[in-house]
């Protein structure tokens, strides 16, 4: 699997687009400190209509842990 960022997504009239691990998910990055698992944060999406107005929506999501495969493999970067 690999990831790779995605400059939007399309979320299409009367459907629903699930963010989750392994999916489209939101990656937090350049922190300016660790997140602890269980931790509510704050985020805002930005959105666009389909006759381009320009959006936003606060959102407030819990802090999960890396996907079921990736939990016991070790990473080098």
């Amino acid at each position: 699997m690999k990831m790779r960022a995605v400059p939007g997504i399309d979320l299409p009239p009367g459907r629903s687009v699930e963010l989750k691990p392994g999916g489209y998910h939101v990656m937090l990055m350049d922190l300016k400190r660790p997140l602890k698992l269980g931790e509510r944060v704050p985020l805002e999406l930005r959105l666009e209509t389909r006759d381009k107005r320009l959006l936003t929506q606060p959102v407030e999501v819990e802090v999960m842990a890396r996907a079921p495969a990736a939990a016991g493999s070790v990473h080098k970067h």
